[in-house]
């Protein structure tokens, strides 16, 4: 089974939030606005009663549909009709008949009160009118209620727009609407508080991978910055042990030059005092010749300690 995503659901949401939107618009605008208007259209008054009959109608339609639709007030005040009036009549549950279906038509029973009532609004002081009841097949059930006018003055009720429209109980407005309405209203309400709901955890959550995808990048550029400092690290040694090694070799040739240039300057100081030694004594002669043996002696020996010290310190560069 899948399961639907939120953002589908958040669009379903919207979509029924609008459709109670425009219920709730509706049925307070156009059922229960109006009712409230017609009820304003009342005044009340003190009618006098000078007739209770009741009247035959014939029709193809059963009593209590089609004509009880055709009473002006069937619309608004059904229900308020049954219980101020029928429910205070005799036998209110003798109406169970629809008419009669095995004919073609319907004997239809209507109950009629005239009346006569001061009109204030239009300054007429006897202002005669006709409450119309409900019909039914059942005569029996329509003398019931009539029994409640059985009086000569009751409270009635005239449409200040139409005087021939008179009611004999106070009007309300009816709860339908309203009650549509507040459904509509309490629909409206849950689908938006869901779509708020919904958002703020998609945002909350967006920020949440956003945040996440943040801190996975850092930590890849954390886990890489080592080989890079390593590989660094590993340059500055070899640069390091390089130079350090150039810079004993360097020290090493000097040292060995410094030998040589002494060694030379020892050999020159050698030759130089034979030189001026004088030439016509054989013992001179001599010593000079057993002089330059020892000093070439000297120079071979210096020679080959020399070049002993150059493969030492050659052997010891390699080494290294």
């Amino acid at each position: 089974m899948k399961i639907i995503s939120k953002e589908s659901f958040i669009w379903v949401n919207v979509f029924i939030s609008l459709i109670a939107l425009i219920l709730c618009i509706f049925f307070t605008q156009k059922v229960y606005v109006p009712d409230r208007e017609i009820v304003k259209e009342f005044r009340k008054a003190n009618c006098t009663i000078e007739n209770v009959f009741m009247i035959k109608k014939n029709t193809f339609w059963p009593c209590r549909t089609e004509n009880n639709v055709n009473n002006w007030w069937y619309a608004y005040f059904k229900q308020a009709f049954i219980e101020q009036i029928v429910y205070k009549g005799g036998d209110p549950v003798l109406d169970h008949d629809m008419g009669n279906p095995s004919e073609k038509y319907s004997m239809c029973n209507q109950g009629i009160v005239s009346v006569m009532y001061e009109n204030v609004e239009d300054k007429v002081l006897e202002q005669r009118a006709n409450v119309t009841g409900l019909f039914s097949y059942n005569s029996t059930w329509v003398k019931g209620y009539l029994q409640v006018f059985n009086r000569s003055h009751i409270e009635c009720y005239y449409d200040s727009q139409n005087p021939f429209h008179v009611l004999p109980f106070a009007p309300k407005a009816s709860n339908y609407g309203l009650v549509l309405g507040m459904i509509s209203a309490a629909v409206l309400i849950v689908s938006f508080s869901i779509i708020v709901v919904l958002f703020v955890l998609k945002m909350i959550e967006r920020k949440k991978k956003a945040r996440s995808y943040r801190g996975s990048i850092y930590s890849h550029l954390q886990s890489s910055s080592p080989s890079i400092n390593g590989v660094s690290n590993n340059n500055n040694s070899s640069s390091s042990t390089n130079n350090n090694n150039s810079s004993k070799s360097k020290k090493k040739q000097n040292i060995i030059s410094a030998q040589v240039d002494f060694n030379d300057f020892s050999f020159n100081l050698a030759t130089t005092a034979a030189s001026q030694s004088p030439p016509n004594t054989s013992i001179n002669t001599a010593a000079t010749t057993t002089n330059n043996n020892n000093n070439s002696n000297n120079n071979s020996s210096i020679d080959q300690n020399q070049q002993k010290k150059k493969s030492f310190i050659l052997d010891q560069d390699s080494q290294d």
